[in-house]
């Protein structure tokens, strides 16, 4: 009689087919390492190229007013006393030209709002019911002090006032004290007029009165005296 053989307690032989084998596994790992280096290497050289085109200056492209182009690459602005001597003198000078109309809405950026309010009330004399036109010819300019944040200068020029019926040129002395204040599209330095006096000659002149008070004289230094010396 033959044995029926029962399945449930057979005994199964053992299947690896689920396990890879060593080499595999190597493999996939190097592949992995790899993969993650070259992937790591492609950011850094991303982040450097941008980094390097941040700190590049751009081309700048300006077109001079008879239509001629150049060209050049932006670099770090540096004032100079040059160019704030020429702030200073400009503004000033914009500050006495003007009409019965008053000023242009931009000189409310580099005057203080109060100052400019005041300078706005005030019209020659003779001209209260009139229109009329005033410029000023700068003459002299003298620095008294500045810092990187307030300057002072005191300047001469000649005021000419014309009106429908008459003419008038005096000449001036002002002292003007700026500061410096937030830029504005219009005043990218942000130099602003605070203060504006005027000065009697003596004043304006003082620095040169002070020096010519402070010479010695000396005898010795005329020629009759040097001659005797000699004899």
């Amino acid at each position: 009689m033959p044995l029926v053989e029962n399945s449930y307690w057979r005994n199964p032989s053992t299947s690896l087919e689920f396990m890879a084998p060593e080499g595999q596994i190597r493999d996939r790992v190097r592949r992995v390492v790899i993969a993650t280096a070259v992937t790591i290497t492609l950011i850094v050289i991303m982040i450097v190229l941008l980094i390097g085109r941040a700190f590049t200056p751009p081309l700048v492209i300006s077109e001079a007013s008879d239509g001629w182009p150049s060209t050049g690459s932006l670099v770090e602005f540096k004032e100079k006393r040059f160019t704030m001597g020429r702030v200073f003198l400009d503004i000033v000078r914009e500050v006495f030209t003007r009409t019965e109309k008053g000023y242009v809405p931009v000189m409310a950026e580099f005057v203080e709002p109060e100052l400019l309010d005041a300078l706005s009330k005030m019209r020659p004399k003779g001209a209260a019911s009139e229109g009329f036109a005033q410029s000023l010819l700068i003459t002299d300019i003298r620095p008294v002090g500045s810092n990187a944040n307030t300057g002072v200068v005191r300047f001469r020029g000649l005021l000419t006032v014309l009106t429908g019926t008459r003419s008038a040129l005096s000449d001036i002395m002002v002292e003007c004290r700026y500061e410096r204040g937030r830029p504005t599209p219009s005043n990218v330095l942000g130099w602003r007029l605070v203060d504006i006096r005027e000065l009697a000659e003596d004043v304006y002149f003082s620095s040169e009165r002070q020096a010519t008070q402070r010479e010695k004289f000396n005898p010795g230094n005329l020629p009759s005296m040097q001659a005797q010396e000699s004899k």
